[in-house]
């Protein structure tokens, strides 16, 4: 993969009950979890089925190293910089806010928590030994990348202040809005034109009073997982349905994290 500044690096889940996150996801996806002992918190790795890293697990905890019951369990979004000091403080002179300061996570790299002048939250991670995704679906990693089940495979910012949003992330991670699509105004960009598209931002001030960033993922049957994921506790929010990007469906996990099932065209 293509190292750029500012393209979508690494997803973790934040959580209350890590056993049970496991089981979840892994009867979704097929994941596999590697817990990376103490010296990490106990944070744990998801592969797909062919060994991919595709995202982190841990649980949520306070500055003080004790479980934080408080916490909202959610997807996180890190976004890939050279620069992690430079792109924290740029957030935070452009309106945004620095929620985890610049810190390094071993000899595996940097990381810092951000959130968005709407308080969309997202991270930043300034790679080391640990370099983040090594394989993602379709157009997130660029063409001729195989599209297979348990894999992220696209990244949006549902913005309910869609301008404010677009020159905010043009700011402080490089990007390039490019409209998608006829309409006019566009209420749709990717962060880059054409194939280097990474992640997507949506004027959702229609249906979204606060914004938040989203994370899809492949899945051979969106209603087989949907159904199972309801079983489990959870929830379907919107569809399934079927859309020129494939079959669709928003739900949440049984502590609420909210994310997308996609089979994509290109699944077959």
């Amino acid at each position: 993969m293509t190292t750029s500044t500012g393209r979508p690096i690494w997803i973790d889940h934040t959580h209350q009950n890590p056993a049970a996150m496991r089981e979840i996801y892994s009867d979704l996806f097929g994941w596999t979890f590697s817990d990376q002992g103490p010296d990490f918190g106990h944070y744990t790795i998801a592969s797909n089925a062919e060994g991919h890293p595709v995202a982190g697990f841990m649980q949520a905890m306070a500055p003080d190293g004790t479980p934080d019951a408080q916490m909202p369990t959610s997807w996180t979004i890190y976004f890939h910089t050279d620069d992690i000091d430079t792109a924290a403080r740029t957030a935070g002179q452009s309106g945004g806010t620095v929620i985890v300061e610049p810190m390094p996570v071993g000899e595996l790299g940097s990381m810092a928590v951000l959130a968005d002048p709407d308080g969309a939250v997202f991270g930043l991670w300034q790679p080391a030994d640990f370099a983040g995704f090594e394989h993602l679906a379709g157009g997130a990693s660029g063409a001729g990348t195989p599209v297979t089940a348990g894999l992220p495979v696209w990244f949006e910012l549902m913005s309910a202040r869609y301008h404010d949003a677009l020159s905010f992330y043009a700011t402080v991670l490089g990007w390039q809005p490019t409209p998608f699509g006829e309409s006019s105004p566009a209420a749709y960009c990717t962060n880059h034109p054409d194939e280097q598209a990474t992640a997507g931002l949506c004027d959702a001030a229609e249906w979204f009073e606060k914004s938040m960033w989203r994370v899809y993922f492949t899945t051979d049957d969106v209603d087989s997982t949907a159904e199972r994921l309801t079983a489990a506790g959870g929830q379907v929010l919107d569809g399934p349905m079927d859309t020129p990007f494939g079959r669709l469906a928003t739900v949440t996990d049984p502590e609420g994290a909210t994310f997308q099932l996609n089979r994509p065209p290109q699944m077959g």
